[in-house]
């Protein structure tokens, strides 16, 4: 029985932000071959301390930007329903150093629509339709057709699992 769930929805103000990472195609993939290679690039990432590099860019304390201001991000855009493009990386304070090898993409202050997901790691990595779906259903519309959304990977509430061995995975759509 599948228990994974979509827990909390609202809407969320974000500073203008300097997201700093590396770019990923995925033209012609399904959307599940898709999601489950950022959960395996993001594992890559974190066992080979490749976020460390964008990290010492900036002196701030992350978690001070905004909520959720700490955590990785997979930053993605869709075209007629497929994930086309998608970025690891971590959004930063405007105007920060970028180290080589990387990218930047700067963003304005913004509105989000935050759909939280509570479940096992591996299937909760596959709930972009659903909460799409569900910020419909609370009159939240979500920005389509080559626009940025993304997952936040928190280490708070993605990286440790609970005592029922799940975790928290926020989907982040602009409006």
């Amino acid at each position: 029985m599948n228990t994974d769930k979509i827990v909390k929805i609202y809407k969320q103000d974000i500073p203008a932000l300097r997201f700093i990472g590396k770019k990923y195609t995925s033209e012609n993939k399904a959307p599940k071959e898709v999601f489950d290679k950022i959960l395996e690039n993001l594992d890559n990432w974190c066992w080979n301390h490749a976020f460390n590099a964008i990290e010492k860019q900036s002196n701030t304390d992350l978690r001070t930007l905004y909520e959720g201001g700490d955590s990785f991000v997979s930053l993605m855009r869709k075209k007629e329903g497929a994930v086309i493009e998608y970025r690891l990386g971590i959004f930063m304070p405007q105007g920060t150093g970028v180290p080589a090898g990387y990218e930047i993409i700067d963003f304005p202050k913004s509105e989000l629509g935050i759909c939280r997901v509570y479940g096992k790691r591996n299937s909760i990595i596959h709930y972009d339709a659903d909460c799409r779906k569900k910020l419909a259903e609370e009159g939240i519309e979500c920005q389509e057709n080559e626009k940025w959304f993304y997952q936040r990977f928190n280490w708070r509430g993605f990286f440790e699992e609970d005592k029922f061995g799940k975790r928290l995975l926020d989907y982040c759509y602009f409006l």
